[in-house]
């Protein structure tokens, strides 16, 4: 059912498409028409008077033979121009003739109406053969020449109309041919853009109807899984069907076969259940047990962190004591060399460099133990971190 919907749209969406080419092609035409009226109102009209001259004399021309003659000539052209075919009997020929001359008739017939019609309406096009039906008995000596002469009349009249700039098919002026011309243009460009507008909604429609068959199929792929299924256990009733000719011991033995195999795997399932949840619960107990380990391995970092903190606390406190007791010392030797250089009349150079020695060592000395303390930090946090 989707898919014969989907050919429809498909045959639809051509459809739109054929016209749609079909309205380009005749906006086309109409803007060649339109640039070619637009040039023939522009330019002079050149061929008109040669064509009504000649007309003119066809009409003055009085020696032309009357229809039985034109029969007889053209009888005589059909036996030039076909030397090789044999020759047919004069009733065969006069009637052969008599047919061509009714087609001819008829064909000039059905011309004149076609220009009276366009001369009274506007570029419509009519079927190009005649209303009336022109048959044998119709023929008479002088219609084929009334039709001619009429004809010329009428081209003789529309060639006088394009020579004052009218419209050749209507009667109707350049300028309003034009404006009709740009009217229909308008008209095909809105129905152009109406199928474009139909096409797109076609196509959208046809995306939808696509997506669709494709849920449809994925449907109809489950359906028949299950209609495989459903065969096979049908295929299995058969079998069980066609055995029922054995015994009833037979068939009692068997469906106890069937229920202890079947009882066998559902204890063998609820072993293998049961060891599953043994090992899902041995896995839990180890992972509680990682779990405590990382505990306790971060309580034992943080405790190691606190002690090494407090260990350099001590190691900073007693270097600072020690420095405090070197600089009480030091105090102590500056001013007994002090008094000794009072009671000796010149002072030793060498003492007095010792003293600055020492005091720049003093000095120097802070300095190191901040940068062994900033030093060991660092190395502190690499061990945390290891």
């Amino acid at each position: 059912m989707l898919e014969k919907q989907s050919r429809e749209k498909e045959q639809l969406i051509r459809s739109s498409q054929r016209d749609l080419e079909d309205l380009r092609n005749t906006n086309l035409s109409l803007t060649d028409r339109l640039e070619a009226m637009s040039r023939n109102s522009s330019s002079p009209s050149m061929g008109h008077t040669s064509l009504m001259n000649e007309m003119d004399l066809s009409d003055q021309d009085a020696s032309r033979p009357s229809l039985p003659e034109d029969l007889l000539e053209l009888d005589e052209d059909i036996e030039c121009d076909e030397p090789c075919l044999s020759p047919l009997s004069d009733a065969e020929n006069l009637k052969q003739l008599r047919q061509e001359v009714i087609e001819s008739t008829s064909q000039l017939r059905s011309l004149v109406e076609q220009m009276r019609h366009q001369r009274r309406n506007s570029l419509t096009s009519i079927s190009t053969n005649s209303s009336d039906e022109f048959t044998v008995n119709n023929l008479k000596p002088g219609v084929l020449k009334e039709t001619a002469q009429e004809l010329k009349g009428l081209i003789r009249q529309l060639l006088r109309r394009e020579a004052k700039g009218q419209c050749s098919a209507c009667g109707r002026s350049a300028p309003e041919d034009k404006i009709q011309m740009e009217q229909e243009i308008h008209k095909a460009l809105e129905a152009l853009d109406k199928l474009n507008i139909e096409l797109a909604d076609k196509t959208e429609k046809l995306k939808n109807k696509t997506d669709e068959v494709d849920q449809l199929q994925q449907q109809i792929m489950l359906k028949d899984a299950q209609s495989k299924a459903v065969e096979e256990e049908r295929d299995n009733l058969k079998y069980d069907l066609s055995n029922t000719h054995l015994a009833k011991d037979e068939l009692i033995k068997k469906a106890w076969d069937m229920r202890d195999n079947a009882v066998a795997r559902k204890n063998a399932c609820e072993i293998e259940l049961a060891k599953t949840r043994i090992d899902v619960m041995q896995v839990n107990s180890q992972l509680m047990e990682a779990i405590q380990q990382k505990v306790e391995l971060s309580q034992q970092l943080e405790q190691w962190q606190v002690d090494m903190q407090q260990l350099l606390d001590d190691q900073m406190r007693r270097k600072l004591d020690r420095l405090e007791n070197s600089g009480v010392f030091a105090a102590k030797a500056l001013n007994g060399s002090d008094s000794d250089s009072s009671s000796s009349t010149k002072n030793s150079p060498k003492k007095t460099f010792k003293i600055f020695a020492l005091l720049s060592h003093l000095r120097r000395s802070p300095a190191t133990s901040s940068t062994a303390t900033a030093s060991g930090n660092p190395a502190g946090g690499n061990s945390n971190s290891a």
